[in-house]
Formats: structure tokens, sequence, C-alpha cells
């Protein structure tokens, strides 16, 4: 168990402490070790966890690591209408430019997903589904989209 953010979070497979570079501490091991840095660049931000929560959270079910995972997906996305599809936005490649968002469904059902980016991310005028060719209703910072069952849309924002 460790700590980030002021709560305790389970991890598993690993453990490393760190000593600081740059970013500053995020999160703090039983006997004081850092466990947990963060760090920007630009625009981006990261956390780099000296353990692997998302399988401690497996094992213990956690509520403080849960609310962990939600964090890091409201840095970005707001909100979203189904709550068993998983979200992801950032920056496109330089190349590229605009924004990936990823809708990841593991049922096995389509679900109709409507979803509100955090503020600050309006203004995209097109979004294209990259990976199968879904639709994708665009409204300033809202996006409604069909993701099959067990698929993904992959959504280039401009």
């Amino acid at each position: 168990m460790f700590e980030v953010d002021g709560s305790q979070v389970y991890g598993r497979y690993f453990r490393q402490d760190y000593d600081l570079h740059g970013g500053k501490a995020a999160g703090r091991y039983a006997n004081g070790n850092i466990a947990a840095v963060e760090n920007t660049s630009g625009q981006g931000r990261t956390l780099l966890m000296g353990s692997f929560p998302g399988a401690g959270y497996y094992l213990h079910h956690g509520a403080a690591t849960r609310e962990l995972f939600m964090s890091f997906l409201k840095m970005q996305v707001s909100r979203h209408s189904s709550p068993l599809t998983t979200m992801r936005c950032r920056p496109a490649a330089s190349r590229t430019g605009g924004t990936i968002l990823w809708a990841t469904n593991p049922a096995r059902t389509t679900k109709k997903v409507t979803v509100t980016l955090a503020s600050g991310a309006a203004g995209f005028k097109s979004a294209e589904d990259l990976w199968g060719g879904q639709a994708i209703a665009l409204d300033g910072a809202r996006f409604t989209m069909s993701v099959p069952a067990r698929d993904a849309v992959i959504a280039l924002l401009r």
C-alpha cells in the first residue's frame, strides 16, 4: 500500500522508490520514501507511480484506488453517459494535430455514449473515427457516438 494525493492506494507486483530530479513528490510509502512523482511538460501532465495500482485494485477493490483512476479521467473528460465505457483523451501527434479521444466498450452490446470534455476543451469543429468509421455527432465539447460491443471508437477531434 502507498499514499497518493492523501489517499491510501493498493499496489501489486513491484515497488519502486524514487528520488526527485524534477517534478514533485505526489505520494509516499509508509517508510516515507517517494512512491509517486507528478511532473508537467508543456500542457501535459504525468503521474509516475512506483507500483501497479490496477493490479492492487483487482485484489482489493479499494475505494481510494477507484477514486484515483476517476481523477485521471476527470483531467480531460468531465463526464460521459455510459459507466461501462472507458474514455481517454490526449493531444494527437504533432504531425496530425488535434486531439485523440478513445472510447472503449468491454460489454457484449453496443453502447450509445455522450461524452462531454472538461472546460477549456471546447471549440472542436470535426470528429472522425479513425478505427471503425463510426458516425460521431459533435456539438462544441459534447460528442455522441455508438461504441460497438467489445470494441472502440478512436476519434480525431479538430
